[in-house]
């Protein structure tokens, strides 16, 4: 078949599918379901799409792949058009259906990157609860419980809970009915997990996140939330929150998103060998470097953060890393990273916030 018809951009509004010649890969913009806009060299297969950049390989269902604009198309051809359902003829150059639907059916190619969906306030919860400090003395955090009568309510329906557990201890019960609310929080956590998520605030950050947000945050923003690298909407790959140093939600969205993220030379937060994780040496210059940042294109600059791995910054974050509950703790959040990206030649399935 024509190439031609591999540089066509790929969407089937009505029906929701994408159809395509597979072909070679080529650069191009893909546009997900989610919102999300990815770059890079595309190949469309029968069956998924494929997309390969700096951070790695990542493989979309077709029917997640909304739209495809190849970037250098042939004179014969427009950069985008649509093409025509399963079983049936392309369409027409500059022909395509016509639809009511919104930006997420058709994205603009203006718009540049969406910004990810913030974390829901229960999801920051299980965050919160799932990464603290459970052995030795509690932390100091502080603590709303459930109003009214299901503030009254709470303790006794935990009491009763844990009171048929066969190595139930009476000091829990003092805990639940006279503790201090950090101590209750703390066993509620290590004896249910997450499980009163809803009926539990936790108002401060717990340590590993107040070290994130004052010590490791300023660094992510300035290295790489920046205008054209992963911040606004000329953001290159993937797209961190705005103003997190400001907002909660951005804050802790920005870290479930890092810490989900595999690169080709492997996690960006590797909590089981924290030297070994890519965030430390993506911070550093690409001079001697065994794991350097990828190289950013044409009209940005690379810019380190961190000079050596000698500075207290970087060793800062080695700590705070070093930090983090290990084995993982699985959070069990709703929220769903809106890109997956893993490793070239890799079978495993990317991670996500699911356990």
């Amino acid at each position: 078949m024509d190439r031609t018809l591999n540089r066509l951009c790929v969407t089937a509004i009505l029906t929701g599918a994408l159809v395509a010649t597979p072909g070679f890969a080529e650069e191009a913009v893909i546009w997900l379901k989610s919102g999300l806009r990815l770059r890079g060299d595309v190949t469309v297969g029968e069956t998924e799409v494929v997309l390969r950049n700096e951070l790695g390989e990542a493989r979309y269902p077709r029917g997640e792949v909304v739209r495809i604009e190849f970037l250098a198309p042939a004179a014969t051809a427009p950069a985008t058009a649509p093409m025509a359902p399963p079983g049936t003829q392309p369409a027409e150059q500059g022909a395509g259906p016509e639809t009511e639907e919104g930006p997420e059916s058709q994205p603009a190619s203006s718009g540049g990157l969406p910004s990810p969906p913030l974390l829901s306030a229960l999801d920051i919860q299980r965050l919160k609860m799932q990464e603290l400090r459970l052995d030795g003395p509690p932390e100091e955090v502080r603590v709303q419980f459930a109003t009214g009568r299901d503030r009254r309510e709470l303790p006794r329906e935990l009491l009763r809970e844990l009171a048929a557990r066969p190595d139930y201890q009476s000091r829990w019960g003092q805990i639940l009915l006279e503790g201090r609310p950090a101590e209750m929080v703390q066993l509620i956590v290590a004896k249910t997990g997450t499980r009163y998520a809803g009926r539990i605030n936790i108002v401060s950050d717990p340590e590993v996140f107040a070290t994130f947000r004052t010590q490791v945050l300023p660094l992510v923003i300035r290295g790489c939330a920046r205008s054209g690298c992963h911040g606004g909407p000329r953001a290159q790959i993937f797209r961190l929150p705005s103003n997190a140093d400001r907002n909660e939600e951005a804050a802790y969205t920005t870290f479930v998103i890092l810490e989900s993220m595999q690169t080709r030379h492997g996690p960006l937060i590797n909590r089981d060998d924290p030297e070994t994780s890519v965030l430390l040496s993506y911070m550093l210059p690409p001079e001697s470097n065994l794991q350097p940042h990828p190289p950013v294109g044409k009209g940005r600059r690379f810019e380190p953060v961190l000079r050596t791995r000698r500075t207290a910054a970087y060793q800062k974050v080695l700590e705070w890393i070093d930090s983090l509950r290990t084995p993982h703790a699985g959070y069990g959040l709703d929220y769903v990273v809106p890109f997956q990206v893993r490793p070239p030649d890799s079978g495993a399935t990317p991670p996500t916030t699911q356990p």
